[in-house]
């Protein structure tokens, strides 16, 4: 079907090509022949559909005239024939009144398809001009996403040097004086000295999960170990700041994957993990990323308490984000679940197979 559609198309751009004298010396040259070739095989059979050729190339490249024309010539070439021939009919005048009915049928196809090539050129010329606009706000709307991405990767990337740069040290100064506190409190034998040790503990774990959630908001070891490490370091990280079970399984060594579109499927994964985490009460997470025939399959799994609107229609921004992550690098996300059984993100990409097996954490 599409290499007919293609014939037609590269004859009809070949037509076009042609000038008007051209185009009338072909539907001359067209309507000689058939009337010959009807001459010579005589009255009892008709040729009637092989006219219908030069009449509507010379209709539809020539214009109404030369089309109203031809019809005229094929039909007085239709009726020389029939007299040459000398066809036995029973009253002198069917062969003209036969010749009147093919010139009207002659007139009616010329005259339709003068009509209707304008139009024809305008619907074209509408869906082109439909298709440009189509393209350029897809251009539009991929730049837009382009820029959202970068802006909260930015972000974060901020959010991460004012932790590291701002909070982290002052955490760490504020601990350092919290542990003088208790070595004084101590030494003068205070029974405040538990309570001042205890602060310190919440200080430092504090300080701990601000560098670990640094780390995480600029993820610089996608760039220095790839994706494949970076995930299982994402993963161990997410147990500690979190508190929970999770699990990362792959059949890739390293992801063969840039290290922008690595940095997007690590950023989806910790979406995932952060509204499983946060949102979803979640205990247990499971983050694979396996072969998918000639592809790549991410997918985030966990076991909390599963979204209330349908994935497809829900407003929040994290989906749209990850959505947006997805399309950015080429790869379709899908958002899979329910009241009370948890919920399953999984990003498909595709991707030249390979990899081995590997694992690591556990729920």
């Amino acid at each position: 079907m599409l290499k007919a559609l293609g014939l037609a198309r590269s004859w009809k751009e070949w037509f076009r090509s042609w000038s008007f004298a051209a185009v009338t010396a072909f539907a001359l040259f067209a309507v000689v022949v058939i009337g010959l070739a009807d001459l010579l095989t005589g009255a009892e059979i008709a040729f009637s559909i092989f006219y219908l050729l030069p009449i509507a190339v010379a209709s539809w490249f020539g214009g109404r005239r030369l089309g109203l024309g031809t019809a005229v010539l094929s039909a007085a070439a239709w009726l020389g024939a029939d007299l040459a021939a000398r066809a036995v009919y029973s009253h002198w005048i069917i062969p003209y009144w036969n010749c009147l009915v093919r010139l009207g049928i002659f007139l009616l196809v010329a005259w339709l398809l003068a009509a209707i090539r304008p139009l024809t050129e305008g619907l074209e010329a509408a869906v082109q001009q439909k298709t440009a606009a189509l393209a350029q706000e897809m251009k539009a709307r991929e730049r837009l996403q382009s820029e959202l991405l970068n802006t909260i990767t930015k972000q974060g990337q901020q959010a991460a040097h004012d932790l590291h740069d701002g909070l982290c040290p002052l955490l760490g100064g504020i601990g350092l004086k919290a542990r003088l506190l208790e070595e004084n409190l101590a030494g003068a034998g205070s029974p405040s000295t538990e309570g001042a040790r205890e602060i310190v503990a919440l200080l430092k774990e504090a300080n701990e999960r601000a560098h670990r959630l640094a780390k995480g908001l600029d993820p610089v070891v996608v760039e220095l170990d790839g994706l494949t490490s970076a995930l299982e370091r994402l993963v161990r990280d997410s147990e500690k700041l979190f508190g929970l079970s999770c699990l990362f399984r792959t059949d890739w060594t390293k992801a063969p994957v840039s290290t922008g579109v690595a940095l997007q499927l690590y950023l989806i994964t910790q979406e995932a993990i952060y509204n499983a985490a946060k949102h979803g009460g979640a205990h247990c997470i499971e983050v694979e990323l396996l072969s998918a025939g000639p592809g790549l399959r991410l997918m985030i799994t966990d076991d909390g308490e599963g979204l209330k609107a349908i994935p497809e229609t829900a407003g929040g921004m994290g989906l749209r984000t990850l959505r947006t992550r997805a399309e950015s690098i080429g790869g379709t996300l899908r958002i899979e679940s329910q009241p009370g059984q948890g919920t399953k993100v999984e990003c498909a990409l595709p991707l030249p197979a390979g990899g081995s097996a590997h694992e690591a954490g556990g729920c």
